[in-house]
């Protein structure tokens, strides 16, 4: 699976680099794929392909008002819960795990962390560097979440009219059926395909808000 995934979207590249490649800045052709620097063209492009190609998303999130200090200890947290939550399901498997290399991050700590997973002897961990091309899936994954956490939507949501959605509702559900579970580790939320917590990019948008400024509030106390 993970082969096939590769070639389509080195596929997908070869077909940007055909059609488009006179149209495309030397800038854009090296960071190609990654969600915060494609044009508007190429997010659908990709996401086409990410609709057509075989993985489950689990996303686990964390939000501080001041993240560079705590960075690390919040990272290694996140790690820790979405592995307990992922890998529970396939104790019975060999499990092949990657992470993004950052020099902020060890792995020898990240492999503690999965020593701690009750019943997961089977699996081995593996640094991706920043060029590997599958990276681009849960980049563009965290990408489009991340666009509905990011700001306020209690404005725009009042603007709306009947029947009208937000740009960053549209775009999670187009990937929808490909995330198995978000969770909200503020407020111990479970977000999945089959729970009442439904994927719902309004309702995340709505807790992630309120921790933020529950956590502003405490800072200045």
């Amino acid at each position: 699976m993970r082969s096939q995934n590769h070639q389509k979207i080195l596929d997908l590249k070869d077909e940007i680099f055909l059609y488009d490649r006179n149209t495309l800045s030397n800038k854009e052709k090296k960071k190609l794929f990654h969600y915060n620097e494609d044009n508007i063209s190429i997010k659908e492009l990709h996401l086409r392909t990410l609709r057509d190609i075989q993985f489950e998303a689990f996303i686990a999130y964390k939000k501080s008002v001041d993240t560079n200090p705590m960075y690390s200890e919040d990272y290694y947290v996140l790690f820790y819960s979405l592995m307990n939550n992922v890998l529970n399901k396939f104790k019975n498997y060999n499990n092949y795990i990657y992470f993004e290399e950052n020099n902020k991050i060890s792995k020898t700590i990240l492999e503690d962390n999965l020593d701690k997973v009750k019943g997961i002897s089977k699996y081995s961990l593996h640094k991706m560097t920043k060029d590997n091309i599958l990276l681009s899936i849960p980049d563009y994954i965290l990408g489009i979440f991340g666009d509905c956490i990011k700001n306020d939507f209690s404005n725009r949501i009042n603007s709306l009219r009947q029947g009208q959605s937000l740009t960053e509702e549209r775009k999670l559900n187009e990937i929808a059926e490909k995330i198995r579970l978000i969770y909200d580790m503020d407020n111990n939320l479970y977000f999945s395909r089959k729970n009442q917590k439904r994927l719902n990019c309004r309702e995340v948008n709505e807790n992630i808000i309120k921790t933020n400024a529950q956590l502003r509030q405490k800072n200045h106390e």
